[in-house]
């Protein structure tokens, strides 16, 4: 499975407001720094669009997958924040050049600002309704009163699982930034770098099958020290077509004959990558202990929604002010060179005639056979149609 390094747990240095006599050389330097951000967001970020000229604090703050370095991300969003309602406010008054008002309310919550070519490649809501629903999908909520009986309010803890590609890491970031379990700062047993119940994965692993990991594996980030039925997971999945393309671009283990899957317990072996999706998904049909299950599309359209439910059901408090954090949530990482941003994805992932992008007539022949249908049905994802030639 992939590793992801380990988080630090050093909290960001406290800055005291003690009067001019004690004001230093380095509170003076940090004080010129944030002057120097405040002009570039001002001058250049909010000038242009943000996804071509990320700086300063908003540079820090989009490679948060960078765990190495928690002090410096926590500064670089406290930066940020001081800013980000000033920026809205000039988004907001940016044209959209007549985008959907859904898909601008979208690019608005992560202050995008786009061009007219930009906005001519953006999908019509029409589409995105006609291969996803015009509501989003979530199963579990009849488990968030259950659990939140169960643990106490200091215990919780929730965060995302699903296959490689699925849009965990963004999950992660999203809930992060506005979502908060406040009774967790006083837990005993975890502590988040912002001490909010927001984990990077489940102790067994976010990738890990659970019948397989959970109890019986101690993930090597963020896994050590919980208590695994204190936390309920959040599982994303992909459209089975849409998530084999990422697959193949990205090459976890993007083989249609044979795949083998290193887990942190043992390997998987499957007869195709469809085999893996199937497999993968079932276990978590086969168990009843509480969770969320929703689609990484509905992530992508419906996010301020999703979260606001996912966040309440673990008892957490979601912010008055969403923030959805443009650009590709796993910039840092090697292996997803390439993945896309949140325009990217808008693009992407809500164009029916890119649903099949690389599929031979012989793929499409062989997913409508091999397909789980019920896993199809559940989460709403309807089968393209069969070649006619």
């Amino acid at each position: 499975m992939a590793r992801v390094p380990r988080s630090g747990s050093s909290a960001a240095p406290k800055q005291h407001n003690d009067g001019l006599y004690r004001l230093t050389g380095t509170f003076v330097a940090l004080a010129i720094l944030d002057l120097v951000l405040l002009w570039i967001y001002m001058h250049v970020t909010i000038a242009e669009p943000v996804r071509q000229n990320s700086s300063g604090a908003e540079a820090s703050l989009l490679h948060l997958s960078d765990w190495r370095d928690v002090e410096k991300k926590t500064k670089a969003l406290r930066d940020w924040k001081k800013i980000a309602s000033e920026k809205k406010s000039l988004v907001k008054e940016t044209s959209y050049y007549n985008v959907d008002d859904r898909i601008a309310k979208i690019l608005e919550s992560a202050m995008t600002q786009i061009d007219e070519e930009t906005a001519a490649k953006l999908p019509k809501w029409q589409d995105i309704v006609s291969m996803y629903g015009e509501k989003p999908i979530i199963h579990g909520l009849e488990t968030c009163e259950p659990y939140r009986e169960t643990v106490p309010p200091e215990n919780r803890m929730t965060g995302p699982a699903g296959l490689f590609n699925t849009g965990t890491n963004l999950l992660f970031q999203l809930m992060k930034e506005n979502c908060d379990i406040k009774e967790a700062k006083h837990s005993t047993s975890h502590h988040e770098p912002r001490e909010n119940g927001i984990r990077y994965q489940p102790p067994w692993g976010k990738h890990n099958p659970p019948k397989t990991h959970r109890f019986k594996n101690v993930a090597q980030a963020w896994g050590g020290g919980i208590k695994q039925d204190d936390f309920l997971p959040i599982v994303l999945i992909k459209d089975p077509y849409s998530w084999m393309g990422s697959e193949c671009r990205h090459k976890y283990f993007a083989n249609w004959d044979h795949t083998t899957v290193k887990y942190a317990i043992g390997e998987g072996e499957y007869t195709s990558l469809l085999d893996v999706w199937n497999v993968w998904y079932n276990e978590y049909e086969e168990l009843s202990f509480p969770m969320l299950q929703t689609r990484f599309e509905d992530l992508l359209f419906h996010g301020e929604e999703v979260l606001k439910i996912a966040c309440e059901c673990v008892g957490g408090v979601f912010t008055d002010d969403f923030v959805y954090i443009e650009r590709n949530a796993k910039e840092d990482l090697p292996i997803h060179t390439g993945a896309n941003g949140l325009v990217e994805s808008l693009v992407q992932y809500g164009d029916p005639s890119k649903r099949l992008t690389g599929f031979t007539d012989r793929d499409r022949y062989y997913a409508s056979k091999n397909l789980d249908s019920q896993l199809m049905e559940k989460f709403g994802y309807n089968p393209p149609p069969l070649p006619t030639s």
